[in-house]
């Protein structure tokens, strides 16, 4: 009998960002989590009215996830605002995986530790 992997959500909600958000995706990828074959895990990059080239950098990192066995998707919004991005991620992405939000963690904030 096979066991059903649970299936995960990570929401990273950023605005120009280039400059930080292929370093926190590595390190996120790095994360012993993935390596776990119990979760089906899907990163959700939310590019919120950037400037610059955030999302272009965060899709760079998809083969990394990939080798990990997760999803890595980049939603570019071009009009910005946090609520649309938060509004993106929980009511759209999370429902059209059926997920439930009672166990949720979205971050606003790309902090890496060097």
């Amino acid at each position: 009998m096979q066991t059903q992997q649970v299936r995960l959500a990570i929401c990273i909600l950023a605005r120009n960002e280039a400059k930080n958000i292929g370093k926190t995706l590595t390190h996120l990828a790095e994360q012993s989590l993935f390596a776990d074959r119990s979760y089906a895990i899907e990163v959700h990059v939310v590019a919120n009215g950037c400037t610059d080239n955030t999302a272009l950098e965060a899709a760079d990192r998809g083969k990394t996830f990939a080798a990990r066995n997760a999803i890595l998707n980049v939603h570019d919004i071009r009009q910005g605002g946090k609520s649309r991005a938060w509004n993106l991620a929980v009511h759209e992405l999370l429902r059209a995986m059926n997920l439930s939000s009672s166990w949720m963690r979205i971050s606003n904030s790309l902090t890496v530790a060097s």
